[in-house]
């Protein structure tokens, strides 16, 4: 059990989440009901799947925050060109929060946004038994049939107005 008591342990925390990611060698599987990750974490995501892994992330479809899934149309169009599959979570709000990265999980309550990584206070239970991740892998499969594809073509074509309103939202998501 991992708790994010104060700032050093916040710091450490995240470092770690983004070294896990650097040195995964098949798969990050994240499952998050806000995502709106800082530079870094972007960064490691996009490298893992640059190196080939396989990198699916799961966010809400039907949102209780709607800046903050507008803010997050920015971030599906950056990853999804280095080959980071985005889903979204359509049957009701998501608040699932668990990841997968090789043979070590976590499921707890932070979310992959400023907030949690940096300020809230966060509790995460770390799973390395091959039972307990191939129960999390089977529920990811499960969730991913719920879910579609997020679509970069629509994103694309969609007004100039919006484009620049999730680039706006998208820099302020540190307030969030």
């Amino acid at each position: 059990l991992r708790l994010n008591a104060n700032d050093r342990i916040r710091r450490y925390l995240y470092r770690d989440l983004c070294r896990r990611i650097r040195f995964a060698k098949e798969k990050v599987y994240i499952t998050t009901a806000y995502f709106l990750p800082n530079r870094a974490l972007l960064r490691s995501l996009t490298k893992a799947a640059e190196r080939g892994l396989d990198v699916r992330i799961i966010t809400p479809g039907p949102t209780d925050l709607p800046f903050v899934k507008w803010a997050a149309h920015q971030i599906p169009h950056k990853l999804h060109k280095a080959g980071v599959k985005i889903f979204e979570f359509q049957p009701r709000i998501l608040h699932a929060k668990y990841m997968i990265l090789d043979d070590w999980g976590s499921i707890g309550s932070f979310n992959l946004n400023h907030r949690s990584l940096l300020h809230d206070l966060e509790v995460e239970a770390v799973l390395t038994d091959s039972e307990s991740l191939e129960n999390m892998r089977k529920q990811f499969q499960v969730d991913l049939l719920n879910c579609k594809a997020w679509d970069a073509v629509a994103y694309e074509q969609s007004p100039w107005w919006w484009r620049s309103l999730t680039k706006i939202l998208f820099k302020l998501r540190y307030w969030f």
